[in-house]
């Protein structure tokens, strides 16, 4: 394999002679579910999950989020919102 520049010069040259060849794949699959929550008219919540795995790591990832949405006064366009989810 070569590895070359965005100029078309080599950067790299990995050669491999030893070894049998094989095949290796990746499965990766996620879900996602979201409630949202009016607790008062001018206050919502969300709640989700994000559940992730991956066959050739075999790693299960569970990232929770919650958000909300707040208007403070009655007459006005102005909507304070904030959000946290992990990875």
């Amino acid at each position: 394999m070569t590895i070359q520049d965005a100029a078309g010069r080599r950067l790299k040259q990995i050669d491999s002679t030893k070894g049998a060849p094989f095949h290796r794949s990746d499965v990766e699959s996620g879900v996602f579910g979201q409630d949202h929550w009016t607790a008062l008219p001018n206050l919502a919540f969300d709640f989700g999950v994000r559940l992730e795995s991956q066959d050739l790591s075999h790693s299960l990832r569970l990232a929770p989020r919650v958000g909300f949405a707040w208007q403070p006064f009655k007459k006005s366009a102005t909507v304070v919102r904030g959000g946290y989810g992990s990875i």
